[in-house]
């Protein structure tokens, strides 16, 4: 027997029509891209494809093997960088992070799922975007010690950022916080006084990076240009 057959196994007539894994990760993916990364399931899957969820088994072995294969499909729509090598490192490093932002702002439950798949930080993807931050960082004059401490605290920043604004566009009901005067004076009267305001969070990532800059060398902070 040919080598390149073995192991392959046509879906039997009960199984219905043979489906390829690439139209297997095409239909999660909608679902994801469509819906939530957890209305994903096997069935729901084959339901989509038109086959009986046995015929999935042969190329997708498992949910979570269908999860990280939509995680990565995902990671691969962040768009090139918006600057020219030659811009500097602190605006390469803001586009970089705005850019995968934008990414798990279009995939509900991507970064849900990555902060519960520590295994997954390993894959090409995000390996890719810790080098070119890390290799931003070193540009910008840090040492290893300060590039781990500055890209671990731009990681937290924008996974919690897209973890609140997921929860606020979710659709639950979510009330305002309280804080008690006597106790709290100063957190009650800005809880008090931001109730109902928009709270704007687009110059989060940007404050971060321009106070990195600041701090290891381009001198003034600077603030992400609105246009």
């Amino acid at each position: 027997m040919d080598s390149a057959r073995k192991g392959r196994r046509r879906p039997t007539r009960d199984e219905g029509p043979a489906v390829t894994r690439e139209q297997i990760v095409d239909a999660a993916y909608r679902i994801a891209r469509t819906e939530h990364l957890d209305q994903i399931q096997i069935r729901r899957v084959a339901r989509e494809l038109g086959v009986w969820p046995q015929a999935l088994y042969h190329y997708v072995p498992s949910k979570s093997e269908l999860l990280r294969l939509v995680a990565d499909r995902a990671l691969e729509t962040r768009r090139p960088p918006g600057l020219p090598a030659t811009a500097p490192w602190d605006e390469r490093l803001l586009d970089l992070f705005n850019r995968t932002e934008e990414v798990f702002a279009a995939h509900p439950g991507l970064v849900q799922f990555l902060v519960l798949r520590p295994d997954f930080v390993g894959s090409a993807h995000l390996g890719a975007l810790a080098e070119e931050a890390l290799g931003l960082l070193f540009e910008g004059g840090l040492t290893p010690g300060q590039a781990l401490g500055a890209f671990g605290g731009l990681a937290s920043l924008i996974v919690g950022k897209a973890q609140l604004l997921e929860a606020f566009t979710s659709g639950a009901q979510v009330s305002a916080p309280t804080a008690d005067e006597q106790r709290f004076p100063c957190l009650a009267r800005t809880l008090g006084e931001a109730a109902g305001a928009e709270v704007d969070l687009a110059d989060d990532v940007a404050t971060y990076i321009a106070g990195l800059a600041s701090l290891y060398g381009r001198g003034e902070p600077r603030r992400r240009r609105h246009r």
